[in-house]
């Protein structure tokens, strides 16, 4: 319920009220609804966007009040799990992420785990009994805070580039606790050396300058291009979101995922599932760790069913196509966020009509959500059959790209001048969607179909494929090889979005409309061009 100012609201169990999206944003109005509904949600409490235009307002000075704001909320999870905020013994762990009114995904600051420290992490260990995931949980830590303080990323891959070599580990998921302890002793020297100050050890300090990171971030370079590139307003502010910390890293029981309830791309009535084992949520959705995903259904059978019924009791709810965060913890399923999922015209076209003739939403409220589309440029694509085929990986879009391989954002920009240029990563970040702007495409052999990029990216209507095991890049040389072939830097190759296809060369792929799809648009009393 919020409280008598409207600038802090609470989420979870026993509480009942609204988190408007326009005080509270999208992350934290999902969360209530679903708690409201019964279900998994852990705890949490949100500031409003007000405290976000006060910070700005004051020259970037934090209101007065936030303390006692951020005190009462966690005296509020302390109650609703029965751990303690700073307890040495029976650490409380809080997630802090921005909330904005408008979609903005993966764009501004996420930092988990905050209120671990040194003291602090015997008790997690005595919690779950595993010094590994303890530790691994701390050097996340340091990594976010890190990232967040201003600390050089150079500075930070140098000391995980020195400690995975001693380790013989190729990342830090092979590594042993002994390992994740020297690890997270060097970040903390990188830290000190950095900033000129150690690793703040008091939970307090480290949740306030979490929640400043996130109120900077509204203003970050890659948020601001977003807003402008979306032609949306800078003046609205986010809100901060702190939540009970649910553990997906904590071994073969435990995971983080994606749900979409339909296909994004080409909207088919059938659930899309990412999941990870032994991962934390922004290994999935933020950038990849490694390639593929884990069999969700076959691993935690019943929670799959009982995710599936949460995603048809959501779009009861909101009466539309969702995208769900959800984490397991020791096999127990807890959803993070829900939201009406990004999606391609085509899939647009097919979720309106499916959801009309579910009789979810009526033909009027189907006609206004496609009045936007230009129905008549819908199109699917084929390859001809006499195509070179490079490479198959996953299809993450329902476009086609043809144009000029570029291995870098720089070179996307120099080959662009030329002609269409095909972006190829191991994985996209929030960072490289600039680049995505002036490419057609983008191929990432070690990318997940359901990360923040890919979702903007998707919405920027770029054709994409991820996670091709036989594609090698190397980004230095500024090529791509695939077994004994080779493709090189201003070499054209050509992408299926659809089939997760890559051809060598130009493909002339042929246009096809959706003949079934717009007749039943236009039985609803769509006009077609």
């Amino acid at each position: 319920m919020p409280s008598e100012d409207g600038r802090l609201v609470r989420f979870g169990p026993q509480v009942s009220g609204e988190a408007p999206i326009d005080r509270f944003g999208f992350k934290t109005h999902g969360l209530a609804r679903m708690a409201s509904l019964g279900l998994p949600v852990p705890p949490g409490f949100a500031l409003s966007v007000d405290v976000c235009r006060e910070y700005y307002s004051n020259g970037r000075i934090l209101p007065s009040y936030l303390s006692d704001y951020l005190h009462a909320g966690t005296r509020y999870l302390e109650t609703a799990t029965g751990y303690g905020f700073g307890d040495p013994r029976r650490p409380l762990l809080v997630s802090v992420r921005s909330g904005s009114p408008v979609s903005m995904p993966g764009m501004m600051a996420t930092i988990l785990n905050v209120g671990l420290t040194r003291e602090t992490l015997s008790g997690l260990i005595v919690r779950w009994g595993d010094p590994r995931f303890a530790w691994d949980s701390y050097r996340r830590l340091l990594e976010n805070l890190g990232e967040v303080m201003g600390v050089d990323p150079a500075l930070r891959d140098e000391a995980l580039r020195s400690t995975l070599s001693a380790a013989g580990a190729r990342e830090p998921s092979e590594m042993d606790f002994r390992a994740l302890r020297d690890l997270s002793s060097a970040y903390e020297r990188v830290l000190r050396r950095a900033r000129g100050e150690p690793f703040p050890e008091e939970p307090r300090d480290q949740l306030l300058r979490a929640v400043r990171a996130v109120l900077d971030s509204w203003m970050s370079p890659r948020a601001q291009r977003f807003r402008e590139r979306n032609r949306l307003d800078s003046s609205g502010g986010t809100a901060v979101t702190v939540q009970a910390m649910v553990f997906g890293n904590l071994g073969r029981d435990s995971g983080a995922g994606v749900f979409f309830t339909r296909n994004p791309w080409n909207g088919e009535p059938r659930p899309l599932i990412d999941f990870r084992l032994s991962v934390q949520g922004e290994d999935v959705v933020s950038r990849s760790r490694r390639a593929g995903r884990d069999d969700f259904e076959r691993l935690f059978p019943e929670l799959h069913q009982g995710l599936l019924r949460y995603g048809r009791r959501l779009e009861a709810e909101f009466h539309d196509m969702q995208d769900v965060e959800f984490t397991v913890e020791a096999k127990r399923l807890y959803l993070l966020q829900t939201r009406a999922a990004a999606r391609e015209p085509l899939a647009a076209l097919r979720v309106a009509l499916d959801l009309e003739a579910e009789g979810r939403i009526g033909p009027a409220e189907a006609r206004s959500r496609l009045a936007s589309l230009d129905l008549g440029k819908i199109v699917v694509h084929e390859a001809p059959p006499d195509v070179d085929l490079l490479a198959r990986g996953e299809p993450a879009s329902i476009g086609v790209a043809v144009g000029m391989v570029a291995f870098s954002p720089q070179e996307v920009e120099e080959l662009a001048r030329r002609g269409p240029v095909i972006l190829v990563r191991d994985d996209l970040t929030a960072d490289d969607l600039g680049a995505l702007d002036s490419a057609v495409g983008a191929l990432m052999p070690r990318g997940s179909r359901t990360s923040h990029a890919i979702v903007v990216a998707r919405q920027m209507q770029k054709a994409v494929v991820v996670n091709c095991p036989s594609v090698e890049v190397d980004p230095v040389a500024r090529r791509l090889r695939v077994g004994d072939r080779e493709v090189r830097a201003g070499e054209t190759i050509s992408l299926d979005g659809a089939t997760g296809s890559v051809y060598a060369g130009k493909v002339d792929f042929r246009p096809k409309r959706p003949e079934e799809l717009l007749g039943r648009a236009r039985l609803i009393g769509l006009a077609l061009a």
